[in-house]
């Protein structure tokens, strides 16, 4: 990989701060530049969809692989509705979306049960057993209401390796 030209500034007199790169490629070298407006363009195609916060700027930008809270859309008090690449905080309801791409334009699409069941650590074979006695409103509220797996295992792990740990000092009488 390597930088990818993507066009050149006509209106800049400074050769390096005319270049724009495009954002496929690997980054230039940065430089300390002196003065103003002499900074490396990068060009950023990707599609976009703006959704609306509780800031100053009003909205927050979601990109393809970005989480969106649905929750409240109307909110005027609503603020980090966007997970820029990670996944949000599950609740009892179906309100997590991401951000799609294809063929033009973005699409925002919910996440299914069986991605809010993975996002919790669970396994498909454990998904399917449940999907067979339950509705989908039901499996998002399990979902939500659930402890991701493998942090519910590390606190456990940690719990008992220190009770272990104060059983042995007890047992040899170490203070």
């Amino acid at each position: 990989m390597r930088c990818e030209l993507a066009g050149r500034l006509s209106n800049i007199n400074f050769d390096q701060s005319a270049r724009v790169y495009s954002i496929s490629g690997l980054s230039p070298t940065l430089r300390t530049f002196g003065g103003g407006g002499q900074v490396t363009q990068i060009l950023d195609n990707r599609p976009v969809v703006r959704v609306a916060e509780a800031t100053k700027k009003g909205f927050a930008e979601a990109t393809i692989g970005d989480s969106i809270n649905l929750s409240y859309p109307e909110s005027k008090t609503r603020r980090g509705r966007v997970g820029k690449g990670v996944a949000q905080t599950l609740t009892c309801s179906q309100q997590q979306a991401v951000v799609t791409g294809g063929a033009g334009a973005p699409r925002i699409r919910r996440l299914t049960p069986k991605e809010c069941w993975r996002l919790m650590g669970f396994d498909d074979e454990d998904f399917e057993k449940a999907r067979a006695v339950n509705s989908d409103t039901q499996l998002y509220k399990q979902a939500g209401n659930s402890i991701v797996v493998n942090v519910l295992e590390a606190i456990l792990g940690n719990l008992l390796k220190e009770e272990r740990s104060d059983w042995l000092d007890d047992l040899l009488g170490d203070e």
